[in-house]
């Protein structure tokens, strides 16, 4: 069920802002100052789960109005991750999280050209992050974003690909 879009109209132009901020485009040109402090995993969780729970609890302005932050701190995370920090696995499946939010919630809402760059950004983060459920959970967002811009095909190809490939990791885990 979609909802209407004008009860969060004012608040979607940040949210697009966010995710179409010219730092987006490229790490050479806008990276993180070298001696930049930059945000950690664990307080981020849980910014994203209180905001996956109002999502949840069907509160999405709340999510809206926290979208914008959440973006800004995921392009942090990802950096983080390029300097190569201990904990970058954890910084791309951050950052994958919180685009899966958006993804999802902008699809909710009728934003259907935002969601699916939303869900580019999640599905290239949880690559990142080396972690074959959080690709998968990435992948759902993407899903959604077709769904939402009427790409039924292409929605049931993301899934049954997401499916096998999944699938193989569960029946064959990687050894350590």
């Amino acid at each position: 069920m979609f909802i209407e879009n004008e009860k969060y109209q004012d608040d979607v132009p940040a949210v697009r802002d966010a995710l179409m901020s010219p730092r987006r485009l490229s790490r050479l040109l806008f990276g993180a100052e070298a001696d930049a402090q930059l945000p950690t995993p664990a307080p981020v969780t849980m910014r994203v789960e209180r905001a996956w729970r109002d999502y949840q609890g069907g509160r999405l302005g709340s999510v809206i109005a926290a979208l914008p932050g959440l973006l800004r701190t995921a392009q942090e995370l990802e950096d983080r991750a390029v300097r190569g920090e201990e904990d970058r696995l954890e910084c791309w499946a951050v950052s994958a999280r919180v685009h899966h939010l958006a993804a999802t919630t902008l699809s909710r809402i009728g934003e259907s050209d935002i969601s699916w760059l939303a869900a580019e950004r999640a599905m290239h983060a949880a690559d990142g992050s080396d972690d074959p459920l959080v690709l998968a959970s990435a992948a759902c967002s993407g899903t959604h974003a077709l769904l939402a811009n009427g790409r039924y095909e292409a929605a049931m190809e993301l899934g049954d690909t997401t499916t096998r490939w999944l699938s193989a990791r569960v029946a064959h885990p990687r050894c350590s």
